[in-house]
């Protein structure tokens, strides 16, 4: 399955082993970050900070729900999306703060219901404000992210976080 983004609609296209083209589907209120999941769903950012999951074959809407639920007092966007082993949604993105700092959270895969008690924030493992750049899991699914880091115009650079992926705890930063 190949999937993009043309004229505000999201387009995925499911070939077969041969290569013929098996299904299209169109999906609208889908932003540009994708993750697809084993069963060929697709789990896409919109605006505001909610996360949808559409189905791959005819491009229905699955569910919406709040990428972040938890997050109190404090918006976010989300910058990344994966699938763990399990088919959830693992997201990521920035707060909407003055001084912006990662926000994590796992979505289930099937209901779009909090896996997690709340997101997690950077600011549980390192004090700085960021933006994630990239994020990878385990075959745990345990979440990687490697973000941009900063305490000030003289101090920037790049951070590693992990979290657990089972319940959102803060393991470790670099």
């Amino acid at each position: 399955m190949v999937a993009g983004q043309d004229n505000q609609c999201l387009v995925a296209v499911r070939y077969g082993s041969a290569g013929q083209r098996v299904s299209v589907a169109s999906m609208t209120g889908a932003g540009s970050l994708i993750a697809i999941d084993a069963f060929g769903g697709i789990f896409a950012n919109a605006v505001r900070g909610e996360i949808r999951k559409f189905d791959g074959t005819t491009g229905g809407t699955l569910w919406k729900a709040s990428a972040f639920s938890g997050l109190i007092g404090l918006a976010a966007e989300v910058e990344a999306i994966a699938v763990d082993p399990n088919g959830d949604a693992i997201v990521s993105g920035r707060t909407t703060e003055t001084l912006p700092r990662i926000a994590t959270s796992k979505v289930d895969g099937a209901t779009g219901s909090p896996r997690w008690p709340s997101p997690a924030l950077s600011d549980s493992i390192v004090h700085w404000e960021g933006i994630p750049l990239l994020m990878a899991l385990d075959r745990a699914g345990d979440v990687f992210l490697v973000g941009n880091r900063s305490t000030g115009p003289s101090n920037q650079g790049i951070a590693i976080l992990k979290y657990a992926g089972a319940t959102g705890s803060p393991s470790w930063s670099r």
